[in-house]
């Protein structure tokens, strides 16, 4: 789990089970460069098209119900 700002009011977390399962908690930008060699090589030798991934953006009141959604590519915004 990546956090990209520093929570001043600490979030609370279940920690007992968040430690059994191996969670590690990052505060910081994450490393997004990471996926990138993968998706430009599928875009190039295999005919990628990431047009057909339409992005599932709602308003930030619905953020808990939207980023739950099981769509590839989700975004909430205050606009």
């Amino acid at each position: 789990m990546t956090s990209v700002a520093p929570a001043l009011i600490g979030p609370e977390f279940p920690m007992l089970e968040l430690y059994s399962k191996g969670l590690t908690y990052k505060i910081g930008r994450p490393n997004c460069r990471s996926g990138h060699d993968g998706a430009l090589h599928a875009w190039s030798a295999c005919g990628f098209e990431p047009d057909i991934v339409r992005p599932l953006i709602r308003p930030f009141d619905t953020a808990c119900e939207t980023w739950i959604d099981p769509a590839m590519y989700v975004a909430v915004t205050r606009l």
